[in-house]
């Protein structure tokens, strides 16, 4: 199913909303590189070799789905911000499943850098930071720079860091940052 890319964001809520069929399809294409970016930014990097961002938004579809009829009793919220929690709470499953389970342990595992970096950890942010400088003489720069951002992210309040990831990385709203985080606006 194919969607128009001129159609918006309340067009796509009035089609889900009014139990046309192909409304979850529609909105999760509509959303999916959004949702994609998430994924991204926040999946814990060991565990690359067993899923990619593809499986978790899998996840979040058949989930969505399922869960469409109690979202239709109480729609308040924007779609792309009842697809984002529940596309977050798929990564959290599968980080759960692969990273906690001692069956299946991904920490013990060796990294190809021998490093792991966790979706709350700050490595993503840092080396997204610090990737701006590439070059290889300019390795040791790129690296302190990566702690001083380390060092920032870890003075700052968890509410903070979100705020951070959800405005300037994931390019959500105020409004959509707001109601993912449960705030209001004072």
């Amino acid at each position: 199913y194919l969607v128009k890319n001129s159609m918006s964001a309340e067009e796509i809520h009035v089609r889900l909303t009014s139990g046309n069929p192909d409304s979850m399809a529609a909105a999760f294409d509509y959303y999916r590189n959004r949702l994609r970016k998430t994924v991204q930014l926040r999946m814990d990097r060991r565990l690359s070799g067993r899923f990619d961002p593809s499986d978790v938004l899998q996840e979040a579809f058949l989930t969505a789905s399922r869960d469409l009829p109690r979202y239709m009793v109480n729609p308040e919220a924007p779609v792309f911000v009842w697809l984002h929690g529940i596309t977050i709470r798929s990564l959290q499953d599968l980080h759960r499943e692969h990273l906690v389970a001692e069956k299946r342990a991904v920490g013990r595992e060796a990294t190809a850098f021998g490093q792991s970096y966790g979706p709350q950890s700050g490595n993503v942010l840092s080396e997204l930071v610090a990737d701006s400088v590439t070059s290889p003489s300019d390795f040791l720069l790129r690296e302190e720079r990566k702690q001083q951002v380390l060092q920032g992210l870890a003075e700052m309040e968890e509410i903070d860091r979100e705020v951070l990831i959800l405005r300037h990385f994931e390019l959500l709203s105020n409004d959509e940052t707001a109601m993912i985080l449960g705030l209001t606006r004072t």
